[in-house]
Order: C-alpha cells, then structure tokens, then sequence
C-alpha cells in the first residue's frame, strides 16, 4: 500500500494516512516488507517505512510497541545487510561504501568474547 500524493508531494484525501491499524495488518503489512527485502527490492529501513503506506511515528513506534513486528524489523535489516554484502562480494557495489553501509546497519566486523577464569591452579607445582 502506497500513500497517494499530488503533483506537489501532498497527501491526497481518503490516502489511508491516518488510518488506524489493528495488529493482524501490522504484521501482514511489516513481513510482506520483510519479504521485500529478502528479495532485494529495498536496501534500507527508510525505504521499507516509506513505501508501507504508515507514518513514519507510527512505523517505528508499532515496531518497538509489538514484539512480533519488532521481529519482522529486525529481518528486514538481516535482509538488507545480506543483499549489500552479496552485491558488493559480487563487485555490483562499491566494497567502502557497502562495509561503511552494512557497520551503520549495525553489522560488526569483530567479536568480543567474555571469559570468566575460576581460580585454580592449572597444574600442581607441588610443596
């Protein structure tokens, strides 16, 4: 669903802009757009919340309120890192500006591991 506009950019009447959803059409609407990414058509969050027809306070709002729709966020991030990844491995994409896109979509390119040491001798030294 698109949000109608004029010429000019403005909202046309009867565009659905302020419709009130109910969670059943929330999650339809954010794993079709979840799906989307999957498939490669959109490369950013932004682009997904402007082309699902909801307000963008609402878009992000209903993702942070609703775990099933924080969810499908979350997959259409995965999704779109992975296609900038492919596209870039591919030589399709420019490999800078694909690594400084995929670090702002929060993918890292290192691991931190915690290690606890109990306090025990490794070997006996004896008396």
């Amino acid at each position: 669903m698109s949000i109608e506009r004029d010429d000019k950019g403005r909202v046309l009447a009867g565009s659905k802009l302020h419709k009130i959803y109910d969670l059943e059409e929330l999650v339809e609407i954010f794993e079709d757009l979840a799906q989307k990414c999957i498939d490669g058509e959109y490369l950013s969050i932004q682009e997904c919340q402007m082309n699902s027809g909801i307000p963008v306070s609402t878009f992000y709002n209903v993702a942070d309120k609703y775990p099933e729709l924080e969810d499908s966020k979350r997959q259409m991030n995965d999704a779109i890192i992975a296609n900038i990844n492919r596209m870039a491995l591919g030589n399709k994409y420019n490999a800078t500006a694909s690594i400084w896109r995929m670090k702002n979509l929060g993918e890292k390119d290192k691991q931190e591991v915690d290690m606890t040491v109990k306090e025990q001798a490794i070997f006996d030294l004896g008396d």
